[in-house]
């Protein structure tokens, strides 16, 4: 039997089922709890039926489709009102001037806002925060044009000092002072034995618009991914792949090992996540649709 825990979907497509006896049936995926799986025809009809009286195929598939959000979390920060893990592991980021500002759904104090002069969110750094894979996700929306050194930090994990590698790894945006990446959302990471590698993806509206971002480490297919809304935007194949680690700690919209105007990130950043695994493409999308009856624009 599956899991009971809460599990997230994405939109499914009409397809067919297939039961054990070999009547099948054209329909959608739903949802499952408890071992019971609902489906829905296209007249709007729904069936639930224990997910073992289906084909061995029908089975795998919903296990495919199945997204524990609980599984491989290291540190959430939903924002309620505080920068407070509510992953149950403890790691508590500590706001330095950033304040509460509604979030993506229009919830009062459920999201941060961050002036771009001296406003960050800093994480102590422990041995959870360094696995070989990782899968970092966050919701930003820009409030004005883009400053800063190169890069504008969402979440990055520092290298000791601003020298090669730098990092080790962030999800960030392009600055003004790269004219060719400027607004565009990026993710950088090093790897101890082939150096720097980063990832540039263009989006044409950020200000005033709710984004969700993930990226991925992915060590075991040595490969790293960029997403989008639900889409991988961009992805590299990485051959003998290891990322650095580094007793650095986490910082939110601010650079972790510069200091200076030019280091901080205007804007609102809500709901960061960090997995010690690699998310597949249907976990990212069925995290970016997960409640997302949302409302992204911050003008409407």
């Amino acid at each position: 039997m599956l899991s009971s825990i809460s599990t997230i979907y994405a939109k499914h497509p009409l397809r067919t089922w297939t039961s054990k006896e070999g009547k099948t049936i054209q329909a959608r995926f739903v949802e499952e709890q408890n071992g019971k799986i609902t489906i829905k025809r296209e007249d709007g009809r729904q069936f639930k039926v224990l997910l073992d009286k289906f084909s061995p195929v029908d089975q795998e598939y919903v296990r495919a489709q199945i997204f524990d959000p609980n599984l491989g979390l290291v540190a959430w920060y939903p924002f309620n009102g505080n920068a407070q893990d509510e992953s149950g592991n403890g790691h508590h980021g500590k706001v330095n001037g950033a304040t509460l500002c509604k979030d993506r759904k229009g919830k009062d104090d459920s999201a941060y806002n961050f002036d771009g002069v001296d406003d960050f969110i800093r994480i102590a750094n422990s041995d959870f925060m360094n696995p070989s894979s990782i899968s970092i996700s966050c919701w930003y929306a820009g409030t004005k044009s883009f400053e800063g050194g190169g890069t504008n930090v969402l979440v990055q994990k520092p290298y000791l000092s601003h020298k090669p590698p730098f990092y080790q790894w962030q999800l960030a945006i392009g600055g003004d002072k790269y004219p060719n990446y400027k607004g565009k959302f990026l993710f950088a990471t090093n790897a101890m034995n082939t150096g720097q590698s980063c990832f540039f993806m263009g989006k044409e509206k950020v200000i005033n618009v709710w984004n969700h971002l993930i990226s991925i480490v992915d060590a075991r297919a040595q490969k790293c991914k960029i997403c989008l809304n639900g889409q991988v935007m961009s992805q590299y194949f990485w051959p003998d792949y290891k990322m650095g680690s580094y007793q650095t700690d986490i910082f939110i919209a601010k650079h972790g090992n510069i200091t200076g105007t030019k280091t901080y990130t205007p804007g609102e950043i809500d709901d960061v996540r960090l997995y010690e695994r690699a998310l597949s493409e249907e976990e990212i999308l069925s995290l970016y649709q997960w409640k997302n009856n949302l409302n992204t624009s911050l003008m409407d």
